[in-house]
């Protein structure tokens, strides 16, 4: 004979089928930081890396691909117009002309040069004349002779003027020619 189960019995079934409470940990502030902070530092480290990549393959284009070859600058002739020595105030004046030679031996690469250059040429610390050069556009592989006439009056020192008639009595004057001027570069056209 089958009898139900007393009462107490019942209860425990009843207690073991019970669903047993589950722990919800309260939401602590410092943790919550400590992720966004983590976040943050590997985004910015993505930021960096992905920089990093954009440099050097940019780097490894212009080198490998473009090829980059600096340009040659030449004095083809220095011609003399004018150089007028007056002894009684040590003063010179003097005109040149100064042809110069600029090779661009990039075959994708071309060269602006921009409008402010300047040429100048000096003997022994002092500068003698000055020229502009105008602004121009030098194609890839091109070779181009620029000639810029050069003036100016300048007062040499006793030292100066003495080592200078030195310099032409031998038939050697050392001059030092100077060019300045602002580069841009043009890459593929």
């Amino acid at each position: 004979m089958n009898l139900p189960p007393p009462p107490a019995q019942k209860y425990e079934m009843l207690n073991h089928r019970r669903a047993l409470p589950t722990y919800i940990p309260r939401a602590d502030p410092s943790n919550h930081r400590r992720g966004c902070c983590r976040r943050c530092l590997c985004c910015f480290c993505t930021f960096l890396l992905l920089l990093l990549l954009a440099f050097v393959a940019a780097f490894l284009y212009v080198y490998l691909v473009v090829d980059p070859k600096f340009p040659a600058y030449k004095i083809d002739s220095l011609t003399i117009s004018t150089f007028d020595v007056k002894p009684l105030d040590m003063s010179l004046g003097t005109e040149f002309t100064v042809a110069v030679r600029a090779e661009n031996p990039n075959e994708k690469i071309g060269i602006r040069y921009g409008d402010g250059g300047e040429v100048s040429v000096g003997f022994n610390g002092t500068t003698l004349c000055r020229g502009r050069i105008p602004g121009f556009y030098q194609p890839e592989r091109n070779t181009m002779v620029l000639a810029v006439r050069l003036s100016g009056k300048s007062s040499l020192r006793a030292g100066a003027a003495a080592a200078l008639a030195e310099s032409r009595s031998a038939g050697k004057v050392p001059l030092d020619v100077r060019i300045k001027v602002p580069v841009g570069l043009r890459l593929g056209g």
